[in-house]
C-alpha cells in the first residue's frame, strides 16, 4: 500500500526506470473528488500522472493504470474486470480494452499475445479521468487520461459511447483492469478497490433495467443463475 505521510512508497522493477526507488518527492495521488459520477478533468490527478511519466520516462499507454494502481508489473497478469460505461467508478481507475488482434474480446490484454500492435487499435489503456452524461444522466462517453510514444506529456481525450467505431475508438471497449487474483489492479492502492469490495458481496438484482441503474454502480451485473424445476411424481 502506498505511504500516507505524504510522501510516494518505493516503486521497483519498472523496465523503463531507473534501479533505484523512487524518489521521496514523487507525489502520491490527491485525494478522491466527492462529485459522483465526476465529471470534470481533475488537474492535480493530471500533475500527479505527468510527475511519474516524466521520472519514469516511459511514454507507453501502459504506464498510466500502473502508476494509478501503484502495481509495476507485467501486463500478462492483467485481466478484463466490469466495463467502464455500465459500472460507475471512481476517478484515478485504471482501464484498459480487453480484445485479441482481430477485435474479438478477450479476458486478457492483447489476448494473452503481448503488449498490443501499434495502430491495431485493440489495445489501449488509461486512467479514467470522469464521464460525459448526456442532459437525463446517462452515460455517453467516458473522459481518460492516456499517453502515448510521442505525446510527451498526459493527454486527455473523450472517448464517446459509439458502436459504429472499432475497437479502442468506442468507449464500451474499456473495461477495469484486474489482476491475476481476479481483483482491481493494485488491490487497496486502486481507487476502485474500496467500491468493489464492498459491492462483491452484496446480493444480485434482478436482471433487466436495475442492473443499468446508478444503484447497481460499483458492481458487475451477473445474470440469477437458473433454478431447476422440482420433478413431480405422477397425480393420483
Amino acid at each position: 500500500m502506498r505511504q500516507a505521510t505524504g510522501k510516494s512508497a518505493p516503486i521497483c522493477n519498472f523496465p523503463a526506470a531507473n534501479p533505484s526507488d523512487a524518489p521521496d518527492w514523487l507525489p502520491l495521488p490527491p485525494p478522491p473528488s466527492h462529485r459522483w459520477p465526476e465529471t470534470q478533468f481533475n488537474q492535480a490527478y493530471q500533475d500527479f500522472l505527468d510527475a511519474h511519466v516524466a521520472y519514469w520516462g516511459s511514454e507507453e499507454c501502459v504506464v498510466l493504470p500502473k502508476f494509478a494502481g501503484n502495481a509495476l508489473r507485467t501486463v500478462a497478469n492483467w485481466r478484463r474486470g466490469c466495463r467502464a460505461v455500465d459500472v460507475i467508478m471512481p476517478m484515478g481507475t485504471p482501464v484498459a480494452s480487453f480484445m485479441d488482434r482481430r477485435g474479438r474480446p478477450s479476458d486478457r490484454w492483447d489476448g494473452g499475445e503481448g503488449l498490443g500492435i501499434t495502430g491495431n487499435h485493440t489495445t489501449h489503456s488509461g486512467v479514467l479521468a470522469g464521464y460525459l452524461l448526456d442532459a437525463y444522466g446517462s452515460v455517453i462517453g467516458l473522459k481518460l487520461w492516456e499517453i502515448y510514444p510521442g505525446a510527451s506529456r498526459v493527454r486527455r481525450r473523450i472517448y464517446p459511447v459509439d458502436d459504429s467505431r472499432f475497437g479502442t475508438a468506442n468507449a464500451r471497449a474499456y473495461h477495469a483492469v484486474f489482476d491475476i487474483d481476479q481483483a482491481p489492479l493494485g488491490g487497496p492502492d486502486n481507487p476502485y478497490y474500496r467500491l468493489w469490495l464492498t459491492k462483491r458481496q452484496t446480493p444480485p438484482v434482478r436482471s433487466g433495467w436495475a442492473t443499468h441503474t446508478p444503484a447497481a454502480a460499483g458492481r458487475c451485473a451477473t445474470p440469477l443463475p437458473r433454478v431447476q424445476p422440482l420433478l413431480q411424481g405422477p397425480k393420483a
